[in-house]
């Protein structure tokens, strides 16, 4: 392995950030960016190609279709490793008329997405090093200071929360020959900020400034069938104004959702309105608090959203544990913390929302 610039501990886990080629790391697995085509046309994948052999392309596009934000894993060929794992950023190549690059709202939930999803599988793997490069500093043209911050983050949060020992290496490289070891700095600063970060602040970094839910204009759509929203809220009406406070993010970000406001269970075909209404989604909201888990409709909603294998994503608007009804289905799945109705989560809510539409747009 060449040797590390810069160093950081996290429990029992080491941190290694180089300036080189990230092939001639000798972890375990290293992590390639590819499109949802499984095309290889990064300047990684054109490294690894002819180094490898095709068999590895051939394993890619076994794994076809794929999503952004999936990890393909496939063996690292006639490579020293013993796994790559080819990260899904974008839909094709720069140069397509079909690309679709990560917006910057949701530019840090896809690359925290990636980032999660390989060091899982690292775990799942019985695995104990992995190498990554600048992940969205080729073709993506993601700022170095916004991959930095993001790809320090999430890697030391994860590190935070395990005690196995783990190597991490971070390689550094002008994939367009246009940069100094200078403009990299974000990433020494980034690390060396959130390696020193209990995990508590490292959830609360940001400042916090209360949002006014102020005049939002809803539309009950629980007796139109018709609707094929991209979002199904799944709530309590106990807890209206937080939901309604929702409803205005998901306003601001264009997208429709699917909500009951009055009412609709004493209707002779809620049940119909329901399960349609879940099935044309492509995002299921639910609202977890000590109302929506003690209420058996919103269990049963979250049970149909399973069985559609809906992208489910858990809002905590309190402190309750999940209803035991739901917790399976939930188990494994990242709730937002939206306690407090402040910019911060506000924003991690619509970062995630508009994530999702992208990961699972057709």
């Amino acid at each position: 392995m060449p040797q590390p610039y810069r160093q950081y501990r996290i429990n029992n886990s080491t941190i290694n950030i180089i300036f080189g080629d990230i092939l001639d790391s000798s972890a375990d697995v290293i992590v390639n960016s590819i499109s949802t085509q499984a095309q290889m046309c990064s300047s990684l994948s054109t490294a690894i190609l002819p180094m490898a052999g095709e068999q590895v392309k051939a394993d890619v596009h076994k794994m076809l279709p794929t999503k952004i934000g999936d990890v393909i894993v496939t063996t690292a060929g006639a490579l020293r490793q013993k796994y790559i794992f080819h990260a899904i950023l974008s839909k094709a190549p720069k140069n397509s008329p079909e690309n679709e690059v990560a917006i910057d709202d949701v530019q840090e939930y896809i690359l925290s997405q990636t980032i999660k999803r390989s060091l899982t599988l690292l775990r799942s793997l019985n695995l104990d090093s992995i190498a990554f490069p600048c992940l969205g500093a080729g073709k993506l043209r993601i700022p170095i200071e916004k991959i930095a911050k993001c790809m320090a983050k999430y890697i030391c949060k994860t590190l935070m929360s395990t005690s196995r020992e783990v190597t991490i290496e971070l390689y550094l490289h002008d994939v367009y020959d246009n940069k100094e070891k200078i403009d990299f700095l974000p990433f020494f600063e980034w690390f060396a900020s959130y390696s020193h970060t209990a995990r508590k602040d490292l959830e609360t970094e940001e400042d916090t400034q209360e949002i006014n839910i102020g005049n939002i204009e809803v539309r009950d759509t629980a007796g139109d069938i018709s609707t094929n929203a991209d979002v199904f809220i799944s709530y309590s009406r106990k807890d209206s104004d937080l939901a309604m406070l929702v409803c205005g993010i998901l306003n601001n970000i264009g997208q429709t959702y699917w909500i009951d406001v009055d009412g609709i269970y004493s209707g002779d075909n809620y049940k119909e309105m329901i399960v349609q209404a879940i099935n044309s989604a492509k995002i299921v909201l639910f609202l977890s608090s000590e109302n929506s888990n003690s209420s058996s409709h919103v269990a049963k909603e979250i049970g149909i959203a399973d069985k559609y294998n809906k992208v489910i994503i858990p809002v905590k608007i309190d402190n309750s544990p999940f209803n035991p009804k739901m917790e399976y289905d939930l188990t494994g799945i990242d709730a937002i913390e939206f306690n407090r109705a402040d910019e911060k989560s506000v924003n991690r809510l619509r970062s995630a929302i508009l994530g999702q539409i992208m990961i699972n747009k057709k």
